[in-house]
C-alpha cells in the first residue's frame, strides 16, 4: 500500500502487441454484456475492457494520405523489433524508446536480450528522411502517436461513460505501461500513477488469485411496478438454490473455502423503448419487502453516471436478473514475489523526454529501492520485467508494498 485511499482507477496495460484499458470504480471494474469479438457481437457478460493495437512491437508506417500511422500491425515476438537485433527492418514503438535512451542500454530482462540501438536507429532513418526530421524528432513522434491511440481508448471507457478521468488514478502495467504511463496521464490530466512492484507479471498473477465466478441468469423483461414483484421474488430464489448447487460443486473440489462464498444480485434495466440496458446492483436483494422505489432511485443513479440525466417520470422495465456467485481462494496468495536482476553498474543516462534534447537521468534498481524512497525526476527505474521513466519535475514514492506512486507536475 501507500497509505492512500484510491477506489478510482484507470488501468493500462501495454504489452508487445496491444494495450488493454479499463475503468474500475469503487473498486469494481465495469462489466459489459454485449461486445464485437473479431467482427461478431458477442451477448456475454464479460469485463468492460477497451482494446487497441498499441504495443512495443507496433509497427510506424504511412498510410496513403502521406500521414504517419502507428498499428495496429506489429512485428510479434519474431523478428520482433529492431533493436532486438532479429534482422526485422520496420520501426516499431520499441525502437523509438530505445533511440530515445528510455530502455536500459545493456538490455532488457536483466541483460538476457541485448539490444542493437544502431539498428533501431537505421530502421527509423528511411522515415526520418521522409518527414525531413532527425531520427531523434522522428522517435518522439512515433511515441506521440501510439500515445494518442491509447488516451483515445481510455477516454472510450471514461469520457464517453460519464466519468471525468482526472477524478482517477492511472494503474500502468504490462512490460511497457510504464514507460509510456505519464505521457498518457499527462495527455488527459491524471496526476496520479500507480506502477506495481512486477508490472510485467501482474496479468498472469491476478489469473492465479482472481475469484471463482459463476453467473446465473433469468430473463424476464417485465415492468418495473409492484405487480412485478412476486415474479422477481420467484426468480431470487430460483437463483440462489443454482447458486447454492454450484457452491456444493466446488466444495467438493476441496481448494475451496465455503466461508469466502459471496452472491451478488443485479439487474439489467432500461426505459420502455430503450435498446440497451443499464447494469444494476442491488446491495440489499434478499430482504423481506422488497423496494420497488429503492430499485427504480438505483436505475436513476445509473442512468445519471452512464448518460449525465434520469427522467423520474418515465416507465422502467427489468429485462434480465443475475445472480453472481464468487469463491475465493482459500490458500492465501503472496501478492508479488522478488524479481532479481544484475545490480548496473550505470548510475545515470541520456534520455529525450522531449523531442528537442536529451537530459541525463539517475537510473535506480528496483529491488534496491526502499519502503518511503523517494525518486525525483528526470530519472529511469529498470527492472527485470519492465522500466519505468520519471519525467523531470515529476517524482516517484515507493510504497510498502513495493510499488510506486509517480506524481505528476501540473
Amino acid at each position: 500500500g501507500f497509505g492512500f485511499t484510491c477506489d478510482t482507477k484507470d488501468t493500462l496495460d501495454m504489452g508487445g502487441t496491444s494495450a488493454d484499458v479499463a475503468l474500475i470504480r469503487g473498486h469494481e471494474a465495469g462489466m459489459s454484456f454485449s461486445r464485437d469479438v473479431s467482427g461478431f457481437p458477442v451477448r456475454l457478460p464479460m469485463l468492460d475492457i477497451n482494446t487497441v493495437g498499441a504495443g512495443g512491437g507496433s509497427i510506424a508506417w504511412f498510410d496513403r494520405d502521406g500521414l504517419m500511422k502507428v498499428g495496429p500491425d506489429s512485428a510479434g515476438a519474431d523478428p520482433g523489433p529492431a533493436c532486438y537485433g532479429k534482422g526485422a527492418t520496420r520501426p516499431t514503438v520499441s525502437d523509438a524508446n530505445a533511440v530515445l535512451g528510455r530502455l536500459p542500454p545493456d538490455g532488457l530482462l536483466g541483460g538476457a536480450l541485448a539490444l542493437d540501438i544502431e539498428a533501431a536507429r537505421d530502421v527509423i532513418a528511411p522515415v526520418a528522411r521522409q518527414l525531413n526530421m532527425s531520427v531523434e524528432r522522428t522517435a518522439h513522434g512515433i511515441i506521440s502517436i501510439v500515445v494518442a491511440n491509447m488516451v483515445r481508448a481510455i477516454r472510450a471507457v471514461s469520457v464517453e461513460r460519464g466519468h471525468d478521468p482526472r477524478d482517477f488514478v492511472l494503474m500502468a502495467f504490462g512490460g511497457a505501461g510504464a514507460l509510456h504511463a505519464t505521457d498518457v496521464a499527462r495527455a488527459i490530466g491524471i496526476r496520479e500513477i500507480i506502477v506495481p512492484r512486477d508490472p510485467g507479471i501482474l496479468c498472469a498473477q491476478g489469473l492465479v488469485v482472481a475469484d471463482r465466478k459463476e453467473e446465473f441468469v433469468r430473463s424476464m423483461r417485465v415492468p418495473l411496478v409492484e405487480q412485478s414483484l412476486g415474479l422477481r421474488g420467484e426468480s431470487i430464489v430460483s437463483l440462489r438454490e443454482n447458486a447454492e448447487a454450484w457452491f456444493e460443486s466446488e466444495a467438493k473440489e476441496g481448494s475451496r473455502d465455503l466461508q469466502a462464498r459471496n452472491t451478488t444480485v443485479a439487474y439489467d434495466m432500461r426505459y420502455i423503448g430503450q435498446n440497451f440496458e443499464l447494469r444494476v446492483v442491488d446491495s440489499n436483494p434478499f430482504d423481506a419487502g422488497p423496494d420497488i422505489d429503492r430499485l427504480r432511485q438505483l436505475f436513476f443513479a445509473a442512468h445519471d453516471a452512464s448518460y449525465g440525466f434520469h427522467n423520474p417520470d418515465d416507465a422502467v422495465e427489468i429485462i434480465n436478473l443475475r445472480l453472481t456467485a464468487s469463491l475465493a481462494e482459500s490458500h492465501g496468495v503472496r501478492a508479488a514475489r522478488e524479481l532479481l536482476m544484475p545490480v548496473r553498474s550505470e548510475q545515470s543516462r541520456a534520455i529525450f523526454f522531449a523531442a528537442e534534447h536529451a537530459v541525463n537521468a539517475t537510473v535506480h534498481d528496483r529491488q534496491s529501492l526502499a519502503s518511503g524512497q523517494v525518486v525525483e525526476g528526470p530519472a529511469a527505474i529498470d527492472q527485470l520485467d519492465a522500466t519505468t521513466i520519471i519525467f523531470p519535475g515529476d517524482r516517484a514514492t515507493v510504497g510498502t508494498a513495493g510499488h510506486l506512486l509517480l506524481e505528476i507536475a501540473a
